[in-house]
């Protein structure tokens, strides 16, 4: 019995050291981007996005959004209660709308989406560059939220929001 504790201990050991090791080859800093096409003028789509204070009725994930500085910043808490706080620092509309974000969960980055006219409605272009410093925490990223997730669930939820007319500017 003994040497079956023994083996599971060694087992757990190198186990540990493996993500350790993995984790410390992890970039600290990644980048994703990911293009779709949306059934609504850059207008609309820009509008939508814009309007922070309305994402959490259209959002996975996001419970609510406090706005301060006339929309120049606003905290989001998650459905999990994480608080991230963002800053606009580029907003030329219709065309470009970039911010960057902090969370004490340790990572910031920038998030930056671009809206151009199509035919069938606007191609959007939404690209994310997340640093985190702790090894620990890129390998949690890496598991919970690998790169490029986050954007593909905020196109999904925006198309919803744009074919349903939810949060359609007033």
């Amino acid at each position: 019995m003994v040497k079956i504790l023994l083996i599971i201990a060694v087992v757990i050991l190198l186990g540990l050291i493996a993500v350790v090791i993995w984790a410390t080859t992890l970039p600290k800093t990644v980048s994703a981007s990911r293009t779709a096409v949306l059934p609504a003028s850059p207008q609309i789509v820009f509008a939508v996005v814009e309007a922070v204070e309305k994402q959490p009725t259209w959002r996975t994930g996001v419970a609510s959004v406090e706005v301060r500085d006339a929309g120049a910043s606003w905290t989001e808490v998650t459905d999990r209660g994480m608080r991230i706080e963002f800053q606009r620092v580029d907003s030329r509309p219709p065309e470009v709308l970039s911010v960057r974000f902090s969370s004490v969960s340790g990572f910031s980055g920038e998030w930056r989406g671009e809206f151009a006219a199509e035919q069938a409605g606007t191609r959007v272009t939404f690209t994310e560059t997340v640093t985190t410093p702790s090894p620990i925490g890129r390998v949690m990223a890496r598991v919970f939220a690998p790169p490029g997730a986050h954007i593909e669930q905020y196109i999904s939820d925006l198309r919803r929001a744009i074919e349903t007319g939810q949060n359609r500017p007033d």
